[in-house]
């Protein structure tokens, strides 16, 4: 088990690296910047993302009377947005993944600024080093995704022969993710029953659903 722990980060890292220069190699920038002139879909993305979740998490936590660990949790979950889940839950939903690109970017760099500020006004006593959440978002999302871009753009033959071969290799990992996840964590989810933390879960998804 404790192998399988360790594996985990390592499936993690594969995943997100190889998203990013999977949706790289099959955009262009200009394909990417064009779903993100519509005002008005960007405005409502951004309200869902940056003020009715956090809302929600926050409400939820205080109307179950989460543990405090659990209530943590749900306003981590509440205020990062930006995760690299977004590319592949559009290209699974057959929407704009051009827009989802774009929108993921631009709610990685609205995070790093909003965290900072939002979280310490949620949870007493914490604190949020902007450098960090930087230093991650762009090492593992951004370098990779600009690698791809440039790809894409200089050779695109070369895009289209790797770019496939890198989907699935994020399909896997994140498959492979999951399951290892689940096998790890059984007994943390097990434990969970009880505490309201799985009713708060699904009241969060609920919400998330709703507002998109």
């Amino acid at each position: 088990m404790e192998f399988l722990s360790k594996v985990i980060p390592l499936t993690m890292l594969v995943f997100v690296i190889s998203s990013m220069l999977a949706v790289g190699l099959s955009l262009t920038i200009r394909e990417i910047l064009v779903p993100l002139r519509n005002r008005r879909l960007v405005s409502l993305a951004l309200l869902v993302d940056f003020v009715l979740m956090p809302l929600a998490a926050f409400v939820i936590a205080k109307l179950l009377r989460l543990d405090q660990p659990l209530g943590a949790a749900l306003l981590l979950l509440g205020t990062a947005a930006g995760a690299p889940f977004l590319p592949k839950l559009a290209a699974v939903a057959k929407g704009s993944l051009a827009f989802a690109v774009g929108l993921m970017v631009m709610l990685m760099v609205l995070t790093v600024g909003y965290m900072p500020l939002v979280l310490p006004l949620l949870l007493n006593g914490v604190s949020v080093d902007p450098s960090k959440i930087a230093r991650s978002l762009v090492l593992l999302m951004l370098l990779p995704l600009v690698a791809g871009l440039a790809v894409k753009a200089r050779y695109k033959a070369v895009a289209a022969r790797v770019g496939p071969l890198l989907n699935r290799a994020s399909t896997l990992s994140l498959a492979l993710m999951i399951v290892l996840l689940l096998a790890t964590n059984i007994g943390n989810i097990v434990d969970l029953f009880g505490t309201r933390g799985i009713s708060a879960s699904i009241l969060f998804l609920i919400g998330g659903f709703g507002s998109g």
